[in-house]
């Protein structure tokens, strides 16, 4: 899998697009490591190119998630991948794909700051501080978001290397929060199919365990691997 530390995919070959690691597909190192066990990780979109950094309103690195996705290319309605998104500011090195909104949130922030903070209650107006979570995370100034253009996806099996989930006839389940991936994308209905959120029906990360496959038994589980070499680049170059 060091191999998917570079380059991209191509839709017109496999179905799949996107990217595995967006601003890093010249450099072999451990972020895909790191994207797939959902590593806090910036956000790399710059205009210039110059790989500047964009974070949460106060400039810390964000958080991340997975979301399974099925854009129905096919008759049985697959493939199905997983697309990774940050809780971040909107990329401020690169306005290409900025909404009103957008300019605003970044004209709004204050000193130190990288974008206007959402507030910590649902029906406030007044900005979180630094150690409140944000109480609107799917939409605000912070919320989640992709790299548009240079989404960064994962394959079924790349994920089951990490979490646990059941893949039949192309059909993922197994978790809360993809129960209706099978009625989905059996229905002639147009439209992408994304996870929700357990109990929900609006987009979320569904709820998957951890992979703990282990060969032999007794040895170290697989996702526990996947931690390792994501928080240790050299032991995964060494493994």
């Amino acid at each position: 899998f060091g191999a998917h530390s570079y380059g991209h995919l191509k839709v017109e070959n496999s179905l799949f697009p996107y990217t595995w690691t967006s601003s890093q597909v010249n450099a072999l190192n451990n972020a895909y490591y790191k994207n797939i066990v959902g590593r806090d990780m910036w956000v790399i979109d710059d205009a210039s190119n110059q790989c500047r950094l964009t974070g949460d309103a106060y400039g810390n690195k964000p958080k991340t998630r997975w979301l399974a996705h099925t854009r129905k290319f096919t008759q049985r309605g697959g493939p199905i991948f997983w697309i990774h998104q940050n809780h971040a500011c909107p990329p401020i090195y690169n306005d290409m794909f900025w909404s009103q909104q957008d300019r605003q949130c970044i004209a709004d922030a204050g000193p130190g700051q990288m974008c206007r903070p959402d507030p910590a209650e649902k029906h406030s107006n007044v900005p979180r501080t630094p150690d409140q979570p944000d109480a609107r995370p799917g939409r605000g100034c912070e919320r989640w978001q992709l790299i548009i253009g240079k989404d960064e996806i994962a394959l079924n099996c790349e994920m089951g290397l990490y979490l646990d989930f059941k893949v039949t006839d192309g059909i993922i389940h197994g978790c809360p929060g993809l129960e209706h991936f099978n009625a989905s994308m059996a229905s002639d209905a147009r439209g992408a199919v994304w996870s929700r959120k357990p109990g929900k029906r609006w987009l979320g990360e569904p709820d998957c365990p951890k992979q703990m496959l282990a060969e032999p038994a007794g040895s170290t589980p697989l996702y526990k691997i996947m931690e390792e070499y994501a928080d240790d680049q050299t032991k995964w170059i060494d493994d």
